[in-house]
């Protein structure tokens, strides 16, 4: 009889096959957490910039009033400062074709 118990030792590979498969869930669940948080399209910095702007409202309305003219005056001024692409006299335009 042996009196030293000794354990089992796992399998190499199918260690190897789970730790691959929690780090491609891990993975994922952190991609779907960080493209939940970009999917608005709003960064977060503005609108926490437009709820400290807005603060002095006494009444709920007006502050959420408020923060919406923020927000919408900080994204038309973001549209309409976004860079044109330069005009080139002579350059012919691609157009996608009609079927």
């Amino acid at each position: 009889m042996n009196a030293k118990p000794t354990l089992a030792r796992p399998q190499f590979l199918p260690c190897f096959i789970a730790a691959l498969l929690s780090g491609a869930i891990s993975t994922g669940l952190l991609g779907a957490v960080g493209g939940l948080f970009h999917s608005d399209g709003m960064p977060f910095g503005k609108a926490v910039a437009a709820e400290r702007s807005c603060r002095d409202h006494a009444f709920l309305s007006e502050r959420e009033a408020c923060v919406r003219r923020e927000l919408a005056g900080s994204i038309g001024a973001v549209v309409a400062s976004a860079p044109r692409a330069p005009f080139v006299p002579g350059a012919r335009v691609l157009r996608a074709r009609s079927r």
